[in-house]
């Protein structure tokens, strides 16, 4: 007994008809789309606008993270005791502690 295997069902032949039979042989299929060639001029022009835009956006986006930066800094200075250490937590005595270290 042999293994089962998928087979591709054969496809008929295409009648030929038209410009596109004649060039073909008996069967084989042709694309009529054709790819359009744009002049060197044209995609040079759109080649540099493509740069440009690339650039103006690039730019606006170093602009808005450099001002979103800014936000952020300043939302974390704002408020906050200046503290001469290196932790970041800001140190801040409550009532009951000053009360406590001065035997109250």
């Amino acid at each position: 007994m042999q293994p089962l295997r998928a087979v591709r069902p054969a496809q008929p032949a295409r009648p030929a008809g038209g410009s596109a039979g004649e060039r073909a042989h008996r069967g084989e299929r042709v694309l009529l789309r054709t790819v359009p060639v744009l002049p060197a001029k044209v995609l040079r022009r759109r080649r540099v606008a493509a740069a440009v835009g690339t650039a103006l956006l690039t730019a606006a986006i170093v602009v808005l993270l450099g001002l979103l930066a800014d936000v952020a800094a300043a939302a974390r200075h704002s408020g906050a005791p200046d503290v001469s250490s290196t932790s970041r937590t800001p140190v801040v005595t409550s009532p009951v502690q000053v009360a406590g270290v001065l035997g109250g």
